[in-house]
Order: C-alpha cells, then sequence, then structure tokens
C-alpha cells in the first residue's frame, strides 16, 4: 500500500517519508519505511528528482514535528529537519548507486563506507571516544542495573561504552541497508516482480572486500583497539547480511518452505547462531555455496 501511494508521485513520497519518520520519533523501526519510500523515489526518477522530493518530504516533517511531538521531543521542527537529514543522507546515496549500478552489492558497499566514516569522523573529532559514551550510557546503565554492586554496574557501562561507536556505525549501516533495500522491493514488486529477490539471492560481495573484512575483525579481535573493534562492528553486519542472502538463495534453490527462514531468524536471537550466519558469509567467497546447492539439485 505504501509504495503504491508514494510512486504516485514527489508530494505521495513525501507524505510517506515525513509521516513515517515522524512516527519513528516514539516507534524508531518506522524509519525503515521512510528511508524505503525515499530510496523508493530516489531510484525511480534520479537525483534530481530525488532531491525535490526530499527538499518536500524535509518540510513536511519539520511540520508534522513541530506540530505533533513539539511538547515530547526537543527542537519540534529543526529536530525533524536533522531526523530528515541524518537519515535520508547516506540513503539517498547509496540509492543513487543502486540506480546506476543495478548491484545490491556495490550499494552495500558504499554504505559500509559511510559507515566507516561515522567512526573514522568519531575518532577524529572527540579526544575520548569511551568517555563520551561512558557518559552518555551511565543513566540507562543505572536504570537496567538495579540491584548489581557498584563494580559489576561499572564493568557494563565500561564495556558498553567501549562499543559505543561501533554500535552507532553498526545502527547506520543497517538503517540504510533495511531503507535501501526495502525501497528495491517496493520498486520490484510494482514494476520488476521477482526482481530483489533474486538480487537478494545472488548477493555475493567481491572476494577482496570479504577478505578485507575478514583481516579486520581478525585484527580487531587480536588487538582489542578501541578503533579497530568500532570498524570490525559494521563489518560484521555486512557479512551478516551476506550470510542471509546465501541462506535465502539455498531455501529458494532448494525449494525449501519459508519455515526454514523463520526458523533461522528465531534462532538469530542466540549470539552464536549470529556467529554462524556471519561465517557462513565469509566462507562463501571461497566456497560459493550456492553454485554448489545449485549443482547438487541439477544432479538429483
Amino acid at each position: 500500500m505504501l509504495a503504491q501511494f508514494a510512486a504516485k508521485g514527489p508530494w505521495q513520497t513525501a507524505l510517506v517519508a515525513a509521516s513515517t519518520l515522524t512516527i519513528a520519533a516514539v516507534l524508531p523501526p518506522m524509519v525503515w519505511f521512510s528511508a524505503a519510500a525515499i530510496a523508493f523515489y530516489v531510484m525511480r526518477h534520479g537525483w534530481r528528482s530525488g532531491l525535490i522530493a526530499c527538499g518536500i518530504a524535509a518540510a513536511a516533517a519539520a511540520c508534522f514535528h513541530a506540530l505533533t511531538l513539539g511538547q515530547i521531543v526537543p527542537g519540534g521542527a529543526w529536530f525533524g529537519l536533522y531526523s530528515a537529514a541524518v537519515f535520508w543522507s547516506p540513503v539517498v546515496v547509496v540509492s543513487l548507486v543502486l540506480r546506476a549500478t543495478e548491484r545490491l552489492e556495490l550499494a552495500a558497499v558504499v554504505a559500509l563506507v559511510i559507515a566507516f566514516a561515522v567512526v573514522l569522523g568519531v575518532f577524529a573529532y572527540v579526544d575520548s571516544p569511551r568517555a563520551l559514551w561512558a557518559e552518555q550510557l551511565a543513566p540507562f546503565v543505572d536504570a537496567v542495573t538495579v540491584g548489581l554492586d557498584d563494580a559489576a554496574r561499572a564493568q557494563s557501562l565500561e564495556a558498553l561504552s567501549r562499543f559505543g561507536t561501533g554500535m552507532l556505525a553498526s545502527g547506520v549501516l543497517m538503517n540504510v541497508l533495511i531503507g535501501v533495500f526495502l525501497g528495491r522491493s517496493w520498486q520490484a514488486r510494482l514494476y520488476q516482480p521477482g526482481g530483489f529477490r533474486a538480487a537478494f539471492h545472488a548477493f555475493r560481495l567481491p572476494p577482496s572486500v570479504c577478505a578485507v573484512l575478514g583481516v579486520l575483525i581478525a585484527g580487531a579481535y587480536v588487538s582489542g583497539a578501541d578503533l579497530l573493534l568500532s570498524l570490525a562492528m559494521p563489518a560484521v553486519v555486512l557479512l551478516l547480511v551476506q550470510g542471509l542472502a546465501v541462506v535465502h538463495g539455498i531455501v529458494g534453490i532448494r525449494g525449501k518452505g519459508v519455515g526454514w527462514l523463520v526458523a533461522l531468524y528465531v534462532a538469530m536471537i542466540f549470539i552464536y547462531a549470529v556467529v554462524l550466519v556471519v561465517l557462513v558469509g565469509l566462507l562463501d567467497t571461497v566456497f560459493d555455496f550456492r553454485r554448489r546447492a545449485q549443482a547438487g539439485r541439477e544432479s538429483d
């Protein structure tokens, strides 16, 4: 429904993007639909029309924030403009890459570069990122560690503050990828049925990229350096996406039911399942599991 409405023109796209961004202030996952509307329109109409739609959407978001959230969210209209700039700018860039190349892998690599830029920016402009996150996260840790002694509380705060920058960059990457992929799926549903499914099932990062990510993650694990850990976290997210694409692709090749995928996503509430999917994504560079699954099906 949102895709069909957004497809009608820039004003409709702006309305979808602005309204869902405003709702995201109290229901965060709605930001993905906001990003999807922007991605959908940019991929369909290009950067000129896309920027016009973004401008209309940003103005609408400012109005919606001022009218509906002015008493709840500090900043009102300015917060709406800030949210639009933060959430939509990287989506526009990645959407334009996807429009030009028609390759999810290249778009995902650009999104990863943006996440890396966030990490490097934090470390370049903040004297002590760990101290900054400790200050910001202290109230949250105090709220969730009620009943624990001071030593345990301090240990929890130390762990979270160490990974704060990496979590920020990983969040940026996830929001961009989910928004762009969702927007691409809207486009496929309306104009190219099955196109996104085929593209995602074939998602495979270049071997050189996987090698760099593998070395980066290994270096972060061995050294424990804050900068490397912060860069490794979004790298893990991208390999997780590739691992999920591998599993989706194999399930599709083998003609298995959707229950297999449901079971996978339920299992991913446990960190060990997430690690396994990341390893599948990394090892696929060498073993090409989908090609093997296809060959096995043809030989049956």
